[in-house]
This record gives structure tokens, sequence and C-alpha cells, in this order.
């Protein structure tokens, strides 16, 4: 997997690769049953993706409103999406599939840009055993298992018909350092960086 010719390499690439230990620990955490998964995609489209992939829709919550004023203004072309820790991909898969589920309704729908920062990357077979627990998102994890990448410090972009994905497997502060653009929505932590960035407070 080569980083993305799109953003300047690190200048001290490196494995970041979770211990065993940590892997076991984050492995156990990202372990959800599907009824757990259903919850969190519904969390989803009911916050912000609703409002954004299904602008007609009639349950659009005032949270979701919210999250849409956070960067005031005409949506841009692709939907972008900042996410703060990808794990072991369970927010990328769902955007993944509530953007299908749009494009099924509307064909011309714009691309869907995902740019995710992962400071300590758990190991393939670490990740597929996560995705095991998962079975109704099967047909998506194992196309992000066909290109997932080494646990090498750097930038990495994966393309998916229509969905970009961009991996930034870095600390944080490193990663948030080199980010450009503006983004629709910021997934957990970010929410304020992003708001402090557009403010400028």
């Amino acid at each position: 997997m080569k980083a993305s010719p799109a953003k300047g390499a690190f200048a001290d690439p490196q494995s970041l690769v979770a211990s065993p230990s940590l892997a076991a620990a984050l492995t156990a955490q990202f372990e959800k049953s599907c009824l757990q998964v259903d919850q969190r995609l519904a969390q989803f489209k009911l916050i912000f993706l609703d409002s954004y992939l299904f602008p007609d829709s009639q349950v659009a919550s005032a949270e979701g409103l919210a999250a849409r004023k956070i960067y005031p203004g005409v949506l841009p072309t692709p939907m972008q999406i900042l996410d703060h820790t990808f794990g072991a991909g369970l927010d990328f898969l769902l955007s993944w599939k509530l953007w299908l589920q749009a494009r099924q309704a509307n064909p011309l729908i714009a691309p869907l840009n995902y740019f995710a920062i992962c400071a300590q990357p758990l190991a393939l077979e670490d990740l597929k055993r996560v995705h095991q627990h998962w079975p109704h998102l099967n047909a998506l994890s194992l196309q992000l298992q066909d290109q997932y990448p080494h646990a090498m410090k750097g930038f990495y972009q994966l393309d998916f018909d229509g969905v970009k994905l961009t991996v930034v497997q870095a600390e944080a502060e490193q990663a948030l350092a080199q980010v450009q653009g503006d983004f629709d929505v910021c997934l957990g932590k970010l929410r304020g960086w992003l708001i402090e960035r557009i403010t400028g407070l």
C-alpha cells in the first residue's frame, strides 16, 4: 500500500502497530453485537448523515441540524467527513453503508471523502477478528480488508467506487497539523477542534 501522493510523507516513518495487549483491549472494545451496530447506524443517520445524504427526510433531529451548522454555507462536493479515531473502521463502514443507500435513491449523489486518523492501528488479523462480529457489514468490511494498509506511519488513500478513505496513521496532533480543507461532519473529539478552526477562538 503506497502512501497517498496527495499528502507529504512524515519525516520519521515507523511501525505503529498496536502491541498484543493493546490490540486485545482494542479488540474487546470494538467487538459489538449486531444490535449495537444497528443502534450506531440509526444514531449516525439521525444525528447528521441523514441531513446530508437524505435531505428530504422528515426525521432530522435538532442535533442533526446543529451539526449541519458547524460549517455554514453550501454543502461542498464531495461530502467530507473527519474522524478522530479510526479504530476498526466501524464509523467508516456505517457512513459508507448509508452513502450506498443514498446512491440507490439518487445515482447522481456526490462522492464521499472520509478522512480518518489512526494513532495505533490494528494489525490486519486483529481487524478481521473484530469484523467477524459485524456480519451484516461483511460485504464492505471485506473490501476494506483488501486495501487495509500496513501499520506504518503515513498517509494512505483507499478508493471504493465513489467513496474515498484517507487514513492518516500518526499521532492526532501530528496528523491534524497537516489537515487541509473544510469538513461537513466532524466525529468525536474533533468537533471542538473544528469549531475552533472555523471561529478562530
